[in-house]
């Protein structure tokens, strides 16, 4: 499903070739991303990290490889960051089993 806000998180637009090997820091990310470092059901899709973030060298190779894309936050200095469908398929590639990606949070409704 698209998201109104960011069309971009749930549509393939980045035009970078899928890769599905994640290393065990990438892949917690992107689970961290979706709220599943608390369950096995998405209820967000963001990760918000400042520039002096232990993890900002890992968010962005994720951002290069097509699995987050970022933005400035309109809250704060923060860069925020969205699992894009890329990096969803990539989580279930590596033998995560997940629900609700299209939350209400993540679809922007």
């Amino acid at each position: 499903m698209n998201n109104p806000k960011y069309p971009h998180v749930y549509d393939n637009t980045l035009g970078k070739p899928f890769k599905s090997s994640l290393s065990k820091p990438q892949k917690e990310l992107l689970m961290h991303a979706l709220g599943l470092d608390r369950g096995n059901t998405v209820y967000r899709n963001y990760f918000s990290a400042d520039e002096h973030h232990v993890d900002m060298d890992r968010l962005k190779t994720l951002v290069n490889k097509g699995m987050l894309i970022s933005e400035p936050s309109p809250l704060s200095k923060d860069t925020m960051f969205f699992v894009t469908e890329q990096g969803r398929q990539a989580l279930v590639a590596s033998g995560e089993e997940f629900t609700n990606f299209d939350t209400e949070y993540a679809n922007g409704s």
